[in-house]
């Protein structure tokens, strides 16, 4: 199985791949990661992408291994059977929450800067606005316990937890 993050602002594609895989089916993948990019903030994530509701719910953790925040992208998923491979093609807008404050959405400029570029389609801009609405809903009670149960995980073989 292979996985592309295509981002559109900045225009790039990544192969994430190499990200740890611990659940994958019809409904749902929940991997576990290290930064793309080294990150004095961030030591460790897990997410969960689900395939059929239009977003990756992941939880970012620091060097310390503790919970910093909640991240949910926008996404959209194609899969393509014959070679196993995953394209998320991030819709920018996001939504945040660190634990104990109210969640936020975060880049809706990026939203209507990708559209009036020609970046993304007008179908697109209203599934990115109506899924962030819904998320951020959904956020302000609580996350959901099938999202938290990816924190049973626990860190990536060789995190290096510093104080």
């Amino acid at each position: 199985m292979r996985i592309i993050r295509k981002r559109l602002i900045p225009n790039e594609e990544v192969d994430i791949s190499q990200d740890e895989v611990l659940i994958r089916n019809s409904d749902h993948i929940i991997t576990r990661w290290f930064p793309i990019k080294p990150r004095g903030d961030i030591g460790w994530g897990i997410s969960y992408l689900d395939l059929n509701g239009n977003r990756k719910i992941s939880a970012f953790y620091g060097k310390n291994g503790k919970l910093l925040y909640w991240y949910c992208d926008i996404v959209e998923v194609a899969y393509f059977e014959s070679s196993d491979l995953y394209v998320i093609k991030d819709l920018l807008v996001d939504v945040k929450l660190v634990p104990g404050q109210l969640p936020e959405i975060l880049d809706l400029h990026e939203l209507e800067m990708a559209l009036k570029q020609g970046l993304i389609d007008k179908n697109e801009f209203s599934l990115a606005v109506n899924v962030s609405k819904a998320t951020l809903e959904l956020l302000n009670h609580e996350i959901p316990d099938k999202i938290k149960e990816i924190l049973k995980y626990g860190p990536p073989v060789g995190f290096v937890k510093k104080i």
